[in-house]
Parts: structure tokens; sequence; C-alpha cells
């Protein structure tokens, strides 16, 4: 799905394991399908090895190997990093061994409880909110500028909506980016995901158990993360997942420019990939939600 490609398998992840972390060379491994950032392997029945798919994703793995040990013991579980391996001879690229988290992508037929769900996250972000921020990495292009003031995204956001003029009402689109930005600012930084979107959001037993890939974690503007107002929540549940949070018009203001950022950005780069059609699919639902393209 990118122009410049880093190339893994199953005999490359077996000789990074056997020369790093000897304890585990006898556990079978496994390719599975990975994101648009990392490919990802099983290893053995608890673990799991992510590996950079696109040079830009090596210093997101290194952050996330670096930040995830003190983004723990949240109401939802997160990726526990058992290893950050080292470049070398063999790979010149970071990677990481995780604790496998078992689930399935959160969507509709995997949630038994939409009320339930919606508030366990709620709870969890409302958590992720008040930890600690001192040291933390702050917003900025180390993670792709999720939750910086939005005029920073504002020529790539409207340059978007330029390539993608064939499928959405962009006179409308301009006129929610330009609200979003004339909203004030946020008041306090927290952490946050940075990506909360389907494939990042894992359900079992029909109960939201985790969220994983934190590549794009740092110390922004919660907004970036209410956006998942527009992508995951649904429509019926939006104002209770509002109220829950008590977020005021501004953030709400931000967050619809944070939720037509990611869905405009991601569709104009995807939207002719066919391998990437479910990221697609969520990118025009996301768009229907906001009012500005057909409804999924």
């Amino acid at each position: 799905m990118h122009d410049v490609v880093i190339l893994s398998d199953e005999r490359l992840v077996a000789a990074l394991i056997a020369a790093q972390a000897g304890q585990w060379s006898d556990l079978p491994i496994r390719a599975l399908n990975g994101g648009t950032d990392n490919a990802m392997f099983r290893l053995g029945p608890e673990l799991a090895v992510r590996l950079p798919r696109r040079p830009e994703a090596a210093a997101l793995l290194e952050k996330e190997a670096r930040w995830l040990p003190e983004l723990q013991n949240l109401p939802l579980a997160v990726p526990r990093v058992r290893l950050a391996g080292r470049r070398s001879k063999q790979f010149n690229w970071p990677f990481t061994v995780v604790d496998w988290v078992e689930g399935v992508e959160a969507q509709d037929a995997a949630i038994h409880d939409w009320p339930a769900e919606v508030t366990r996250l709620v709870r969890f972000l409302k958590a992720l909110w008040k930890l600690p921020v001192k040291g933390a990495p702050v917003a900025g292009p180390d993670n792709k500028r999720r939750g910086v003031a939005l005029a920073e995204m504002s020529s790539l956001t409207l340059g978007a909506l330029h390539e993608v003029s064939d499928e959405i009402d962009v006179s409308a689109a301009r006129e929610v980016w330009l609200d979003a930005m004339e909203a004030a600012p946020a008041r306090k930084p927290r952490w946050i995901h940075g990506d909360l979107k389907l494939s990042n959001l894992l359900a079992r037993d029909g109960r939201l158990v985790a969220v994983i890939d934190w590549g794009l974690a740092a110390v922004g503007d919660p907004a970036a993360d209410i956006a998942v107002a527009w992508r995951w929540v649904p429509e019926w549940q939006t104002q209770a997942f509002r109220d829950a949070l008590k977020v005021d018009d501004d953030a709400w203001r931000r967050a619809r420019g944070w939720a037509l950022y990611g869905a405009v950005i991601a569709l104009a780069y995807y939207r002719d990939r066919p391998e990437a059609k479910a990221l697609v699919d969520d990118c025009r639902c996301t768009l229907g939600r906001l009012g500005l393209g057909t409804a999924c």
C-alpha cells in the first residue's frame, strides 16, 4: 500500500527471535494481516511480533515500545511490550514482541450491548486523560501531528478535500473545517491515543476489551480522540457519549474537525488501493456521519 515497503516474513522473524530472544526460538511463527504501518506475526499462543511496514513507521514503533509501559492499568487492555528489538545487520529496523491480545475488530456484529460498551470507552478515555504527562512526547511531527492545533493541519485537509471532491460535498466540508479551527483551543493537553478507529478497538465475547496500535500516542488535544464519536460510536449513542465525557461545544467542534481530517486524508491516499477497502469504507462512513457524503 506504500511506495517504499519494508519486507518481512516468517523466516526473518525466526532469525530475529533466535538472535535477540532465544527463549522463544522454539515457538511457531505465523504471519497475520497486520495494518497499514506494521506487519504482524503470531509467536506461539501468547505473543505477537510487530515490524514496520514502511520507513516512516519505524520511529512510531520505537516510541510505542518506550511509552506503552507507562500506559498500563487502564480500563481497557493495552499491549504489553516484552521485547524492544534492536536494529541489526539482519534487519536494520526496530521491532517489538508484545503480549497477544485475543479479540476481533469491535464492529457492530462483535458488540452485544452498545450503551454498555460506549460507557466502557468513556471510562477508558477519562482514565487515559488523567495519566501524568510530565516528560511525555508532545503532539507534533513525531505522531503525524495528531492532537496539534487544527490550523497546522489546514493545508493538508483542504488539499485532501480537493482530491475527493468527486464524492463529498466540499463546500459543506470546508464549513465543518473552518468551524473547527475557529473553536477555542484545548485548555489542557492530555495523553491521547491519536488513532481511535475500528481496526484499533478489539472486542471479545461481545465486549470492548482492548485498544491497540499506539504509534500516534502523544500529549495533545483530547478532541483528536473524541473524534471517535463519528468513527465508532453508533449515531444513536453519540449524545450519550458526549454527555458522559462532558464535552463542551468547542471541544466537540474540534473533534468534528479531527474526524473530517482523518477521513479525507486516508480516503485520498487509499481509495484507489483495493487492499485498503476496509479502511476506505470506514472513511466513507465517517464522512456520511458528518453529513458530507453518502451514509454507509
